[in-house]
């Protein structure tokens, strides 16, 4: 999947498994490893989807991949594999070089100018579809548009409303949604399993109000929780298959407030499911308090 000069994914998950190895004793917490090897297995997962019978997207930041589950098809979070990519290798200067010489200078988001350099050095492992969302920078949606070109795949790209909390955005939001399970069905030939659907957004948003909970006892002073135990859940959070935006946390109707009674739309962005679960409780270091969280509105349905 990549070139003989650069470091290729296979080459990169095995560099992954010698560091923990390594380096397993020395981290502050035992969830750190765990993570780490989460964001390794979603890589892994990406790379020999066609192996299994799958397909394989690249999708963007603040976009709801739990989509993709359901219709065998396994996500990769691009700024994701650039971080871990860079993290392992020695490319990075390289194609931060590469990128200037494609016209994309150093002001532009490094995450883009890794993603592009590996695109154009046959670097990056080529998916089936990228898939992304106006939310982020206006990088994201040219940038992936861009990047779906490049590689010859077909794209998709959600437009999410700036005020999503009224009438008239929430029914163009869940037509975005709509629209965006037919292009996987055409791409996939299977029709969405909605039980599956709800399934994982169950797990989704169940994450969700546990990493809330998480970054709530970090605001203690002194905090108990490093900044390695909380970056550490982040990459793993969007690496998971498994992220469900806050305002379409339940499909079978409601999204969480925070405490102050404002849309927690930001905090509940990031969530895990499965495994990512265990590994966010033993952050915590301590048992659930009840899942409650007070006022709930109620949003879209999509079934």
């Amino acid at each position: 999947m990549g070139t003989s000069k650069y470091l290729d994914p296979e080459g990169m998950l095995k560099l992954i498994d010698g560091y923990l190895k390594k380096a397993e004793p020395t981290f502050q917490l035992k969830a750190t490893s765990k993570y780490l090897r989460l964001t390794a297995k979603n890589i892994e997962a990406a790379i020999h989807a066609h192996d299994r019978g799958k397909k394989y997207a690249v999708h963007s930041t603040q976009f709801p991949n739990e989509f993709f589950i359901p219709m065998g098809i396994a996500p990769l979070f691009n700024e994701l594999y650039s971080t871990v990519v860079n993290m392992f290798s020695d490319d990075n200067q390289e194609f931060m070089n590469i990128a200037d010489g494609m016209g994309f200078p150093c002001y532009n988001c490094s995450y883009y100018r890794s993603f592009y350099a590996m695109i154009e050095v046959g670097a990056w492992p080529k998916p089936d579809m990228i898939c992304y969302s106006s939310s982020p920078c206006d990088q994201t949606p040219k940038g992936q548009e861009g990047a779906a070109r490049a590689m010859g795949v077909p794209s998709f790209g959600m437009d999410r409303p700036y005020k999503l909390f009224t009438p008239q955005a929430q029914a163009y939001w869940k037509k975005e949604h709509e629209e965006f399970i037919k292009f996987l069905e055409q791409q996939t030939g299977k029709k969405m399993d909605y039980d599956h659907l709800k399934e994982v957004a169950r797990l989704s948003y169940a994450a969700t109000k546990l990493y809330i909970e998480v970054n709530e006892l970090r605001a203690k002073i002194p905090t108990p929780l490093s900044a390695e135990g909380s970056f550490a859940a982040m990459a793993a959070y969007r690496a998971s298959g498994a992220r469900f935006p806050a305002a379409r946390a339940r499909l079978d109707g409601d999204a969480t407030y925070a405490p102050n009674g404002h849309r927690d739309v930001h905090a509940a962005d990031d969530r895990a499911t499965g495994e990512q679960h265990d590994a966010a409780r033993s952050l915590a270091g301590r048992k659930r308090r009840p899942a409650d969280r007070g006022q709930r509105v109620q949003v879209i349905a999509f079934r």
